[in-house]
């Protein structure tokens, strides 16, 4: 089972951790605007913000911001995306040791856009090609 990287850091020593999720791992972008524009046309975006998405990741911030020892199972792509993902992961408290980088895929993102309409753009992705390995 993985071991926090955040145990062995504070105490030197490693103990598996007390919740493992398996999942999708991704960013969303978050455009914020006043409504959401018609095709062929444009809107003015009032904040822009990227976090760590994807169930499975999703999951492991709340166990993480619950203070639980949390790893996080998934694929990501071998991107400046999907490296960026495993950075903000692991800046949360979460154990990315298991969380595979996949060469020929790209990271997924998702566009919430408002409260109302949502929008995921990815590649068959990482996630699609997920295996687990025996030792993770």
């Amino acid at each position: 089972m993985p071991s926090t990287s955040g145990n062995s850091e504070s105490t030197g020593e490693s103990r598996p951790s007390s919740v493992v999720v398996c999942g999708p791992v991704g960013r969303d972008l978050v455009l914020l605007v006043a409504e959401v524009p018609d095709a062929g046309t444009s809107a003015a975006v009032r904040e822009r913000r990227e976090v760590l998405g994807g169930k499975g990741a999703n999951q492991a911030v709340a166990f993480a911001r619950l203070e639980t020892d949390v790893a996080l199972v998934g694929a990501v792509g071998d991107d400046d995306a999907g490296a960026d993902v495993l950075a903000r992961a692991r800046a949360d408290g979460i154990d990315v040791s298991c969380v595979a980088r996949r060469a020929a895929a790209s990271s997924s993102t998702a566009h919430p856009g408002t409260s109302t309409a949502r929008s995921f753009w990815g590649w068959p992705t990482s996630c699609a090609r997920m295996r687990m390995r025996p030792n993770c």
